[in-house]
């Protein structure tokens, strides 16, 4: 069975990151590999934390010519870690992985799915439902457009 064009973009954006930032980087501050997910919501089911996780966000289409149009998959990156509620503690970390995140991907194509350009869409720096909950949160969405053909129409009776 073949992967959605949703969950393909996923797993290459989870191996660039984990590049960027994993255990095999030479990020400042790395996140363990165990430690990137891919979900359908970003709730916290016993995960490790510091992490990353990747979740699907509403996709957009808009006519591009009369065969094709353009698809927008909507892939958001939230970055935790665990908090002490301290509003200083670790907060240079959370900019650092936002700022490292967001960088392997603005405004340029995914190596190994060129037909995708990405634009980021920055979202909440630290949410502050997260920081309630004990977590320090930060988010993005990678917008990643593509043309795709239309599927010829029947033509009625």
């Amino acid at each position: 069975m073949a992967d959605s064009k949703w969950m393909t973009l996923a797993e290459r954006i989870e191996a660039i990151l984990k590049a960027a930032m994993g255990t095999s980087s030479s990020a400042l501050h790395t996140i363990a590999d165990a430690n990137f997910f891919i979900r359908k919501f970003p709730w916290n089911t016993g995960a490790s934390h510091p992490g990353v996780f990747l979740v699907p966000v509403p996709e957009r289409i808009t006519p591009y010519t009369n065969a094709s149009d353009k698809w927008a998959y909507g892939v958001q990156v939230i970055i935790t870690q665990a908090t002490n509620r301290s509003l200083t503690t670790d907060h240079d970390r959370m900019h650092y992985w936002r700022e490292l995140a967001m960088a392997q991907f603005l405004s340029q194509r995914i190596n190994g799915l060129s037909q995708y350009f990405v634009t980021v869409e920055p979202a909440a720096v630290i949410d502050p439902v997260a920081f309630g909950a004990g977590y320090d949160a930060t988010a993005f969405v990678l917008r990643c457009e593509a043309a795709q053909t239309r599927p010829t129409q029947a033509t009625p009776p």
